[in-house]
């Protein structure tokens, strides 16, 4: 499959033209698998798994509804420098980040971390197609350099928030300051009315 944004997009890359989550490709991507049964049955069949593996003494958890997708594309820069709960993000506290490579990620077509919150440390992550990475992308720095790999790399994320940290977030919401969920937007807009 080719990436006719891409093709058309590729000598402005340097501009920021082509970001990680406005193409053709991605397009194709959420409307498949938000009208894919079976995917979605698969999704939540893996998510009961982490579930069971990470959280098994866990009474609820919350979970994004559907994966991210993420495409690197060949001489692009995905994400500036940004932690999730930033105002550039505006991400939860709380939230916990999981990264699935369908592609192999490594050196520049990679994701580029912090070991600790503020450390700056930064490692580009080094992850086969089907390996988990689960990290706290909440609180630490991380970014993408430009890919210089000369391949397009393909990733999946999603994220998870224990019933306590949801509790949290639900207690100190401000919606003039939080607006990670697009239906904060919709709450906004009712109680103006």
């Amino acid at each position: 499959m080719k990436s006719i944004d891409y093709n058309n997009k590729k000598d402005l890359l340097d501009l920021g033209v082509l970001n990680d989550n406005q193409s053709d490709l991605h397009d194709i991507f959420y409307n498949k698998i938000k009208n894919d049964d079976e995917f979605k049955k698969l999704y939540c069949k893996f998510i009961k798994h982490i579930y069971t593996e990470f959280y098994p003494n866990e009474k609820y958890i919350f979970y994004q509804s559907f994966p991210s997708i993420r495409l690197q594309y060949p001489q692009s820069v995905s994400i500036p420098p940004h932690k999730d709960s930033d105002s550039l993000s505006n991400h939860p506290i709380g939230e916990k980040n999981f990264l699935i490579p369908i592609t192999e990620m490594k050196n520049t077509n990679s994701v580029y971390i912090e070991s600790e919150p503020d450390k700056k440390d930064f490692q580009s992550i080094h992850l086969e197609s089907g390996d988990i990475f689960y990290f706290n992308d909440n609180l630490c720095t991380h970014y993408n350099e430009k890919n210089n790999e000369n391949k397009l790399r393909i990733s999946l994320d999603f994220r998870i928030m224990l019933l306590e940290d949801y509790n949290k977030y639900i207690k100190n919401w401000n919606i003039d300051v939080v607006s990670s969920n697009p239906r904060d937007v919709l709450k906004k807009e009712i109680q103006q009315k």
